[in-house]
């Protein structure tokens, strides 16, 4: 064992943990230095770039009543700490994406230099260079890069920050500034539920009485007990209803999850923004079983390493805690890497006492083995940050990594579309139909391949690619009744054209584009209605110039024709800025001025 006079007489960086911090913070920047360049991907796009809350401050105070964004996506998220650190950035370099990068690499740096000082602490005995070593190694891991590159990625750097910190601080005694910390990363994630699990489970686990400071458990309780009152009364039952994975179905998938996680930390080369990850129809599966088991013993190892490694027994109990979260949350995707990151922590735990003592043993070889590592390993972060530059490499990697994720075939249709590739564009949505796990997926899918069949003129193709997405009764169709009725319309089948938007205003009565839609059809089929309809329409939006232009023309083919009425919807449809066309206004004119 090294001891603390042998400590002291180690020279260089091993020896120093200001040096150590230094390097940490230096290699941390080095190997995501080229992500500072990537533009904003997938979700950035409505959580930032059309998101207008985080531009004005008069916007700030919704971030505490249920709201994240602008853009009309499911809110459901609780994290008003979160988009004030995007407003913080837009109010700095508005959407110059370098400096939300920036701020991602430095959290991950301090989460990086608090695990340090935590593997320290536990550590207090022998050099620092192994609680050094792997601090660094967690900072250069390729898994970590869906967290920090991925500007969205934020949240669990913000909560690792806090979870670090405030467990550091518990540790020390510190009650009040560790519950403070805790507040603030509820405010940033709601998977910050656990950390007082993490406390209590260290009392209980480690010392197996109560704990001595009953008043700091109090205050954690009450502050749970507010954020969940705060939490029903604003957020809850405001997700997207398309959610695959929620509550206890979720237990069999976040079960396998854990040791896919697992895989890709030991083995980190399928790494991707998505991830396929079928529902699991039964419990009973061998795969289920093995997941379930598996996981049972995990929890059984915390107990069982108790004595024989404090640090690794810790270590597992962290790894565990910070995944339960997901075991119950409302879940898009049932694997994302970002997801891992607080979990991942506790691997480092658990290399504690090992990597001590390899260290001890054989100083020379250790290093060699670490610095291979951290060389492999900063190499695979800085290749995969190349994936995060645009929207465009996102999700080619993506598709290529998982074949059989309709998600990734389907947003790579959309980089296709707007590089003006058609072809490789629809190659990437009939995959996306075929393979996607989620209804609303295929729909999606079915829209866009629509809409370019329409831009090629297959009308037959594009309607029957509509009419297979209604069939899977996604609510509310509104997008489909509309495109399908748009198409019938090209294909001369207006009555069912009719139908269509007929089912689309009894679906929403207050959406004026759908009375304008009807409207305009009932035109075409000389049907009365269509007057009603129109003024309906501009009625429920003034804006809409193209109702109103048509609504003169119903005006004019009146009999008798209402000039004046025409006259005044042509200025208005005018005002908006709604070409008319030229014989209608000489029409108008010219019986204007012979009316008495």
């Amino acid at each position: 064992m090294i001891t603390p006079e042998s400590f002291k007489k180690e020279i260089g960086i091993f020896g120093k943990p200001t040096g150590q911090l230094l390097l940490i913070g230096v290699l941390t920047l080095l190997v995501y230095s080229n992500s500072l360049s990537g533009e904003f991907v997938f979700d950035d796009n409505h959580m930032i770039v059309e998101n207008i809350f985080i531009k004005d401050p008069a916007y700030f105070p919704l971030f505490f009543k249920g709201f994240t964004t602008s853009h009309p996506i499911g809110q459901g998220m609780c994290r008003p700490l979160l988009m004030l650190t995007f407003a913080f950035n837009y109010a700095l370099g508005k959407l110059d994406p370098y400096g939300y990068h920036l701020f991602n690499v430095f959290l991950h740096f301090s989460n990086a230099a608090l695990l340090f000082t935590l593997l320290r602490r536990l550590k207090q005995e022998i050099s620092s260079a192994a609680a050094f070593l792997l601090a660094l190694l967690f900072a250069v891991h390729p898994i970590n890069t869906e967290a920090v590159t991925y500007i969205n990625g934020r949240p669990d750097l913000l909560v690792g920050f806090f979870a670090l910190a405030g467990f550091i601080l518990y540790l020390r005694r510190n009650y009040l500034l560790a519950g403070l910390l805790y507040v603030a990363a509820l405010s940033a994630k709601e998977t910050a539920l656990v950390m007082p699990l993490v406390f209590i489970g260290h009392h209980f686990i480690y010392t197996r009485r109560f704990p001595e400071s009953r008043r700091f458990f109090i205050g954690l309780g009450l502050i749970t007990a507010a954020y969940a009152f705060w939490y029903m009364r604003f957020f809850y039952g405001t997700a997207a209803p398309d959610t695959v994975y929620g509550f206890f179905a979720n237990i069999i998938p976040q079960s396998r999850a854990t040791f896919f996680y697992l895989r890709l930390f030991f083995w980190p080369t399928a790494l991707s923004i998505v991830h396929a990850s079928p529902a699991a129809r039964s419990c009973l599966t061998p795969e289920a079983l093995l997941s379930l088991a598996g996981m049972a013993g995990l929890f059984a190892g915390v107990f069982l390493l108790r004595k024989k490694s404090y640090a690794a027994s810790l270590g597992l109990f962290w790894l565990l805690i910070w995944r339960v979260p997901l075991f119950f949350a409302k879940l898009n995707f049932a694997v994302c890497e970002h997801h891992f990151y607080l979990a991942s922590l506790g691997i480092y735990l658990i290399a504690l006492d090992p990597a001590a003592r390899l260290y001890a043993k054989n100083k020379r070889i250790f290093i060699a083995a670490a610095t291979a590592m951290l060389l492999v390993l900063s190499a695979l972060t800085y290749f995969r940050n190349q994936e995060y530059k645009d929207n465009f490499s996102l999700w080619r990697s993506a598709a290529l990594r998982n074949e059989r994720s309709g998600i990734a075939h389907l947003n790579l249709a959309a980089q296709y579309l707007r590089r003006d590739d058609a072809q490789k564009a629809a190659v990437e949505l009939e995959k996306a139909v075929i393979l996607n796990e989620r209804a609303i997926g295929v729909v999606y899918a079915r829209i866009d391949l629509s809409a370019l069949y329409i831009s090629q003129g297959k009308y037959p193709a594009a309607a029957a690619e509509l009419e297979e997405a209604l069939k899977l009764n996604i609510a509310p169709p509104m997008v489909l009744y509309q495109n399908l009725g748009a198409v019938y319309i090209k294909m001369g089948r207006q009555e069912e054209a009719a139908r269509l938007y007929e089912k689309a205003v009894l679906l929403d009565p207050g959406n004026a584009g759908a009375h304008y839609l009807l409207g305009a059809v009932y035109a075409r089929l000389g049907n009365g209605r269509a007057l009603d309809e129109l003024k309906t329409a501009v009625l429920l939006d003034p804006a809409l110039g193209a109702a109103h232009n048509d609504l003169a023309v119903v005006y004019a083919s009146l009999v008798p024709p209402d000039w004046d009425a025409a006259d005044e919807q042509v200025m208005a449809a005018q005002r908006l800025g709604c070409k008319v066309n030229a014989g209608l206004l000489r029409a108008i004119k010219n019986n204007i001025k012979r009316s008495p």
